[in-house]
C-alpha cells in the first residue's frame, strides 16, 4: 500500500488497515472484515467513518452541508485530549471519500432472537392536517402558520416566542407538533425548547411562584435558563425531571419507554410516586419502563443533538426503534414482515429533509433487509 508506506511515521496500523480496505473494496472478503472488526480500535474507526457518511452523501442523495459535517467530525473525533490517537488530515480526507462504501460493508447486523415469519406493525400513520397548533390549554388552538402574534408574543411557522410575555398573564398555553415537523418555543424565562415531531408541551404563558413547571408528551430538547432560586421542572406521565440550568433531552411518547438524557449540567429525575430519585451526570441516559423502575447508562449523546439539527442519527440502534422514528417523522405505516429483524442493530445517518423515498433507497443499501414502499405503507422483509 503506497500511501501507508509513505506515511508510516504519521499514521497508525489501524489507519493503514482501513486505507487498504478502501483501496480494495471489490476484493475484500467477509472473513477479512470479521478479523478487522474483532480489533476494538479498528471497529471504532469504522464507526467514525459512518459518522462522516453525511459529509459525502451528496454523491447519492444530493447536497449536504459538508462544512457542518466536517466541524462536527472534528469536534467529536479530532478536537479531543492529547492522550487519544489523532488521524492526520490525509487519512480523514480518505475516510470521507470511502464513507458511503464502508457504511454498508463494515456494519454487520447484530440480533438476539430466533427467526420468525410473523408480520408486525411497527408504526401506524394518522390522517388529518399536519400543522403546528398553539393556544390556551383549555381550547383547541390555532395553527402556527396563521402567525397569531400578540403584543407580547411572537408566533410563526418556526417559532413561538413568549420571552416578552406580560407578568400579569395567568394563562396556561400549549404547543403541539404534528408528525414530520419540529418546532421551537422560547418560554417566558428564556428557556429554549425544541420540540420533536408528534409532541405536546403545556406551560404557563408567564412563570410565577418558586418553580417553573411544564408538562411534556413526546420528545423535546431543553436549554434551561439558569435560575437557582426557581427550579425548572418537566412533568411527564411516569416521571418528573428537576433542573436548575442545563441542557437535556426528554423523550416520553405514549406507549413507549421514556428517556432523560443529560448533555450539560445536572438533573434529578423522580418517578411518579416520588419514592425513587436519580441524579444524572452529562453523558448519561435514564431509561424509564413501566413497572421496571429506573435504569441509567452512559450513551453517545450525539443522537440527542442531531435530531434537532436536522439529522436522523442512529448508532447501533435496533431496527424497530429506527423505523418508529422514521414512521413518526414521515407519517407512514411501517410493517416488519419478519419479527427476527426487529432486533437487528443499524448504524444509519440521513437528513430529515430527505424524502421518504430517499430514505427507503438508503435503507436498501443494507445487505440483510429489503424495504418496499407502496403508497403510504413501507414493508420491511429479510433480503433473500
Amino acid at each position: 500500500m503506497k500511501i501507508c508506506k509513505r506515511n508510516c511515521n504519521t499514521i497508525g496500523e489501524d489507519d493503514c488497515k482501513i486505507v487498504d480496505i478502501m483501496d480494495n473494496l471489490d476484493s475484500i472478503q467477509d472473513d477479512d472484515l470479521r478479523v478487522l472488526l474483532s480489533d476494538q480500535e479498528t471497529a471504532e474507526d469504522a464507526r467514525l467513518v459512518l459518522k462522516l457518511q453525511e459529509a459525502v452523501a451528496r454523491k447519492k442523495f444530493g447536497d449536504v452541508d459538508t462544512k457542518r459535517a466536517w466541524n462536527r467530525f472534528k469536534r467529536l473525533h479530532i478536537d479531543v485530549s492529547d492522550h487519544k490517537r489523532r488521524s492526520t488530515p490525509w487519512i480523514v480526507a480518505a475516510l470521507s471519500v470511502a464513507a458511503m462504501a464502508l457504511f454498508v460493508i463494515f456494519m454487520y447486523p447484530q440480533h438476539d432472537c430466533k427467526r420468525e415469519s410473523e408480520e408486525f406493525v411497527a408504526f401506524a400513520a394518522v390522517d388529518g392536517p399536519q400543522d403546528v397548533l398553539l393556544g390556551e390549554a383549555s381550547g383547541k388552538g390555532k395553527t402556527a402558520k396563521d402567525n397569531i402574534s400578540e403584543n407580547d408574543v411572537t408566533v410563526n411557522e418556526q417559532l413561538a416566542d413568549f420571552s416578552k410575555a406580560e407578568e400579569s398573564s395567568r394563562k396556561t398555553m400549549f404547543v403541539q407538533t404534528p408528525r414530520g415537523k419540529d418546532y421551537q418555543v422560547i418560554l417566558s424565562d428564556g428557556t429554549v425548547v425544541t420540540m420533536n415531531a408528534d409532541s405536546k408541551l403545556i406551560f404557563p404563558k408567564h412563570f410565577e411562584g418558586n418553580e417553573r413547571v411544564v408538562q411534556l408528551s413526546g420528545e423535546a430538547y431543553f436549554k434551561v435558563k439558569h435560575d437557582p432560586s426557581h427550579p425548572f421542572i418537566v412533568r411527564t406521565k411516569n416521571m418528573t425531571t428537576r433542573v436548575l440550568g442545563t441542557e437535556f433531552n426528554l423523550k416520553a411518547y405514549p406507549k413507549s419507554d421514556a428517556h432523560v438524557t443529560l448533555i450539560k449540567g445536572s438533573v434529578e429525575v423522580h418517578d411518579k410516586s416520588g419514592k425513587e430519585a436519580v441524579r444524572l451526570k452529562p453523558g448519561e441516559d435514564l431509561l424509564v419502563q413501566d413497572g421496571q423502575g429506573f435504569s441509567v447508562s452512559s450513551v453517545d449523546t450525539e443522537y440527542y443533538i442531531q435530531w434537532q439539527e436536522g439529522y436522523f442519527y442512529f448508532d447501533n440502534v435496533p431496527l424497530i426503534d429506527v423505523v418508529r422514528e422514521l414512521g413518526r417523522w414521515y407519517n407512514v405505516n411501517i410493517e416488519i414482515r419478519d419479527n427476527s429483524l426487529m432486533s437487528y442493530r443499524l448504524h444509519f445517518i440521513a437528513e430529515r429533509n430527505n424524502s421518504v423515498d430517499e430514505v427507503v433507497e438508503n435503507l436498501n443499501a443494507f445487505s440483510y433487509i429489503n424495504v418496499v414502499k407502496q403508497g403510504n405503507k413501507i414493508m420491511i422483509s429479510r433480503k433473500k
